[in-house]
């Protein structure tokens, strides 16, 4: 998932290893939003003058959230979950120009930490929604390659139509 979609497979890989399934093979990740947090390095430092701002995700939040306080909830920001450990495996695509970028590191950091298969790629000189943009930057097209390796090898069976 991307963005809010990332924050989502994020949520749904602790549920189902929580509640006993589905079987998750693995997290896909590109600028996930993890954390209720606009304070973060990145949000001071790239917030504004780079496409996504720091106001427009405040805003995103506002429509999300029933009530902010919603924002602690493990549900809401996955990174603030407890536990990360047994979880699938990952790739997590930052961007350096993004001010998701921080909360971004900060969940495969917790992931690697606790154990889980991470891999992290932070692209060096890339806006948030890089990745849509395949057509014209060729970093996109990198990103895009980087994803089917991953899925290619965290999922063998699926390739063989098992």
């Amino acid at each position: 998932g991307a963005r809010a979609g990332g924050s989502r497979a994020a949520v749904l890989a602790q549920w189902a290893r929580d509640r006993g399934g589905p079987q998750i093979a693995a997290q896909l990740l590109i600028y996930p939003v993890t954390n209720f947090d606009l304070d973060t390095q990145s949000y001071r430092n790239v917030g504004t003058g780079y496409g996504l701002t720091r106001e427009s995700v405040r805003w995103y939040w506002e429509q999300y959230l029933a009530d902010p306080g919603d924002g602690a909830s493990p549900d809401a920001s996955p990174l603030r979950a407890r536990d990360f450990t047994n979880l699938p495996p990952a790739l997590v695509l930052t961007c350096e120009l993004d001010p998701l970028e921080s909360e971004g590191s900060a969940y495969a950091a917790a992931l690697r930490a606790a154990g889980v298969s991470v891999e992290h790629i932070n692209e060096p000189g890339m806006i948030h929604g890089y990745i849509r943009m395949a057509g014209a930057i060729g970093r996109a097209r990198k990103s895009w390659d980087d994803c089917a390796r991953f899925l290619r090898r965290e999922m063998p069976g699926e390739q063989q139509g098992q």
